[in-house]
């Protein structure tokens, strides 16, 4: 199926607007998704057990606030990126729909826009976006996963099914030269595939010897290195590294504590990384500084 699809006013059964405080007073993260825009400023979206999506955001000063409703209805997937003229992009599913949302200035959001309708159950989403600023956002659903684009000048190529494979997770990052890195995981495996100008390319299993995968994030960092973050089924994290001068690491044992869920990586424009894990619904992240990672901060 293609075509182009039109954005819309606002989207059915859903609450997006400023940040407020959590009335909850203990954690009910499940899955994170994080982005860091051109200027250093964060956005850390998680969905609570009920569904709903909250923020949190901390400016390139320093700070965090939240966290704060974002979505107020049952969502089932969420994704988070920054392009140059936008701050963020957020999609999120809902009733085998998926939307998107974008903010023009940091924390500032407009522009509801769908992407994609009647994809039956979606349990994972991802997204990428160019340095002209056109996304890719691939929905893991029922049949697979489907990919999206969204052109530079705002047309918005309707899914199609890109792999027909039982997928759990997806992740997708943009290379230096432009390419785009997917890491999913079928069958409990990570699997990489890349899209060039030529389309996209064959799936290589890169996880051997890991096995009962759960999760996994990506990002590239600003020297080229690509970092991947996997959790294994004890719910310990992992890690691989795709380095900019063509080697791979790993994978490693990042985090020997078992109970994590859900993992999510974004690289600061100042060559650090950071991470965010959902462990016993609880929210950690750690910041990656010269290569090595520094002590984890529960911020929620």
């Amino acid at each position: 199926m293609t075509g182009t699809l039109a954005a819309t006013a606002a989207v059915a059964l859903t609450v997006v607007g400023p940040a407020s405080a959590d009335a909850t007073s203990a954690p009910d993260n499940v899955t994170v998704a994080t982005a860091v825009d051109a200027l250093g400023n964060q956005v850390v979206d998680t969905i609570q057990t009920n569904g709903f999506i909250y923020d949190r955001t901390r400016p390139a000063g320093g700070g965090i606030s939240g966290p704060g409703l974002r979505v107020g209805a049952p969502t089932t997937a969420v994704s988070l990126t920054s392009r140059p003229y936008d701050a963020f992009v957020l999609q999120f599913a809902e009733n085998g729909n998926v939307y998107q949302v974008t903010s023009t200035a940091p924390y500032v959001w407009t522009d509801n826009r769908t992407l994609g309708t009647g994809l039956g159950t979606v349990n994972a989403l991802a997204s990428t976006s160019r340095s002209d600023g056109s996304v890719v956002v691939n929905i893991v659903a029922d049949k697979g996963i489907y990919t999206v684009s969204e052109m530079a000048n705002g047309d918005t190529v309707a899914p199609f099914l890109l792999d027909t494979t039982p997928t759990t997770a997806v992740a997708l990052t943009t290379l230096p030269n432009g390419d785009i890195r997917q890491e999913s995981i079928q069958g409990g495996q990570l699997v990489e595939r890349t899209l060039t100008s030529d389309g996209w390319g064959a799936k290589t299993v890169i996880s051997t010897p890991l096995a009962g995968l759960t999760s996994v994030a990506t990002t590239t960092q600003t020297n080229g290195d690509q970092l991947i973050d996997v959790i294994d089924q004890n719910g310990r994290v992992y890690e691989l590294n795709h380095t900019a001068a063509g080697a791979t690491t790993g994978p490693y044992l990042l985090n020997e504590n078992t109970g994590a869920t859900s993992v999510a990586l974004s690289a600061r424009p100042n060559g650090d990384a950071v991470q965010e894990v959902v462990n016993n619904h609880q929210l950690t992240e750690r910041v990656r500084h010269n290569g090595l990672w520094g002590p984890g901060t529960v911020i929620s």
